[in-house]
């Protein structure tokens, strides 16, 4: 495989979409996700109402199942453990399926957020562009929830006039996998705590 303008740009480019998303945090999309929870919880209610008529059950279900739909397509589940010897298995069997054996993964010390437990995973890696591209698809499509820190993409070269066209790049792969969501009720809980201590 060649190295060409093209691909060095492809990978300049999935690099600058990465980073982008990193700098989101996890509140957003947990607060979302409280939300589409209790307006499902909501429409329940009203389902479950004597006065309902079949218009309006009809219109509820329908809508219901729609949210439902969205919520399967938007959440991504937060284990209540960490299971990093599980995850490190899952990339250790995926990597050698896709051929990559030069490879390290390391993880760092636990922190905790307010609305979830994160731990850093590291993953150094040589391999073709196409092969590196699949080891990103394959993180991106976990069913955990994952965030990319940082994603930097390096080739060697033999000389300082020399351009490498062997294909091999070298990726740095820096992730936040999250874990032990916090309640939601916790939350609200803690925030009215320091709401009630703020006020005079």
């Amino acid at each position: 495989m060649v190295i060409t303008k093209g691909s060095i740009l492809h990978a300049c480019a999935l690099t600058c979409l990465l980073g982008a998303g990193a700098g989101a945090l996890v509140w957003p999309q947990y607060n979302a996700n409280r939300e589409l929870s209790v307006e499902i919880e909501r429409l329940r209610a009203d389902l479950a109402m004597p006065n309902s008529g079949p218009e309006v059950i009809e219109q509820l279900t329908n809508r219901l199942l729609s949210l439902r739909e969205i919520g399967e397509k938007r959440m991504t589940p937060i284990p209540r453990e960490s299971d990093v010897a599980g995850l490190v298995r899952d990339m250790s069997k995926m990597l050698d399926a896709i051929g990559i054996d030069k490879r390290e993964m390391t993880t760092g010390a636990a922190r905790e957020l307010p609305e979830a437990s994160t731990l850093p995973m590291s993953i150094i890696l040589t391999g073709d562009f196409t092969q590196v591209n699949e080891v990103v698809g394959y993180i991106e499509s976990l069913p955990r929830l994952v965030r990319f820190e940082r994603l930097r993409f390096t080739t060697e070269r033999a000389g300082s006039e020399s351009v490498d066209r062997s294909g091999v790049v070298r990726a740095e792969l820096v992730l936040d996998v999250f874990f032990a969501p916090r309640d939601a009720s916790a939350i609200a809980s803690a925030a009215d705590v320091a709401d009630e201590g703020r006020r005079p």
